[in-house]
């Protein structure tokens, strides 16, 4: 296993990274014994959980906003979950190249998942849903292409994943809902 630490360009400019509580948490995890890719793992669920949820909102109408509150919380904890993974990798030098593979798998299915849950959301649109997952798996191929090919990673984009974390559960207050409705609202 390469237990090199990844060079300052390789991992993603997070804020939330420097904050003593994103620290303390990642001491504990690697206390215990967590590894980085089970990190990933509970990640692609927490992913897999926003998309079911979304979707449930067409199903459930009458706990609509029951599922709308799961999916907008699960897409926050999902990249949370990514970032711990890095983190944990990185303080325990656990960095290899199969972590690399468990840190990007997660993200792409969990992107897929959740807009193809938007998609067939309550007042969705099932082809918006498709269409919006397949730019999202083009750019992780395309940074990864880069990353071969300039030997560095570019985390920067008009919508890189942080802002599409934040975005997302906003949009997801009322697509296609009728004119002056809201999940929150009754």
């Amino acid at each position: 296993m390469d237990t090199t630490s990844p060079a300052p360009a390789d991992r993603r400019p997070i804020a939330t990274r420097e904050h003593p509580l994103s620290r303390a948490i990642t001491l504990k995890l690697v206390r215990i014994g967590t590894t980085p890719n089970s990190i990933s793992v509970v990640g692609t669920i927490f992913g897999l959980l926003a998309g079911t949820a979304f979707f449930l909102t067409s199903s459930f109408p009458e706990r609509h906003r029951v599922f709308w509150l799961v999916g907008a919380g699960a897409v926050q904890l999902r990249p949370l979950a990514t970032m711990f993974a890095g983190m944990v990798a990185v303080a325990s030098g656990t960095c290899s190249r199969v972590g690399e593979f468990y840190y990007e798998l997660p993200d792409r299915i969990s992107d897929v998942a959740a807009f193809v849950g938007l998609g067939y959301a309550a007042g969705g649109n099932v082809t918006l849903g498709f269409c919006a997952a397949l730019p999202a798996g083009f750019t992780a191929y395309v940074r990864a292409l880069g990353k071969y090919v300039t030997e560095r990673h570019d985390f920067f984009g008009p919508l890189a994943q942080p802002e599409a974390t934040v975005r997302v559960p906003v949009a997801s207050g009322s697509p296609g809902l009728p004119s002056g409705t809201c999940p929150w609202s009754g």
